[in-house]
């Protein structure tokens, strides 16, 4: 663990790194890390984790006062730099009683610790919402498990252009590409349910079980196959 300023650049290749595994990240500019932290950058301090290549895989922004560690930021890109985060928050142990901070829903942090009591609250922060689906589509990173096409009949409420069956092959080369025919998997949905699919917010079995999309046993298995299986993560102001 090193602690530098707050514009170190490791921070921001850090943070690059982070991004592209994660679904719906910003890739933030210069404009976008200065207004991520406008009201905070005086009070918070940084620092980073390095691996034993002193490639930079973690880092955080914090402040300790009140004997309370608060974490405004923690990006890690393995469980090294997790653990290595930590071990930092712990050698704080004798000068705080309470740690708080922002860390996103799917980090599994009380099933870390060996006393589990801690306060957590989910708190809906963002909403997605793909303006063109087609164009939407033929630029998803679908997996390499593609084979079939897919046909989509969906429908949106507010932009019509949006509304109608959409139908989708991969060429040998694993190119996308919208076709006329229908195609062997077929789905029925929203335009809400479809981006809360493609950002694997909820998989496609959990909105077949509450009804928001129809599909074959079979269809659901392949959409879970080709879907990316990242966390959706989203902490900027836009």
């Amino acid at each position: 663990m090193e602690r530098v300023k707050w514009d170190h650049p490791d921070i921001k290749l850090t943070y690059s790194d982070f991004s592209k595994k994660e679904n719906g990240a910003m890739i933030r500019n210069e404009l976008a890390w200065d207004e991520h932290f406008r009201w905070e950058r005086d009070d918070l301090s940084a620092c980073v984790y390095y691996n034993e290549d002193h490639h930079p895989t973690g880092y955080m922004y914090y402040k300790v006062e009140n004997e309370t560690f608060y974490v405004r930021e923690m990006i890690f890109n393995n469980e090294d730099a997790r653990r290595g985060l930590w071990n930092f928050i712990g050698a704080h142990f004798s000068m705080v009683y309470y740690v708080e901070g922002k860390i996103f829903q799917n980090e599994p942090l009380s099933f870390f610790l060996d006393d589990g009591e801690i306060e957590e609250k989910i708190s809906p922060y963002y909403m997605a919402r793909i303006v063109d689906a087609v164009r939407f589509l033929l630029d998803f990173p679908f997996t390499e498990h593609v084979s079939d096409g897919l046909t989509i009949h969906l429908t949106d409420p507010i932009l019509e252009w949006n509304n109608g069956t959409f139908s989708f092959e991969w060429t040998k080369e694993k190119k996308i590409s919208q076709v006329d025919s229908t195609q062997p998997h077929v789905i029925e949905t929203d335009i809400q349910t479809l981006c809360t699919m493609l950002l694997n917010y909820k998989k496609a079995s959990n909105l077949k079980e509450v009804g928001r999309l129809k599909a074959s046993e079979e269809t659901i298995q392949y959409l879970e196959q080709i879907v990316p299986n990242n966390d959706p993560w989203f902490s900027d102001y836009f």
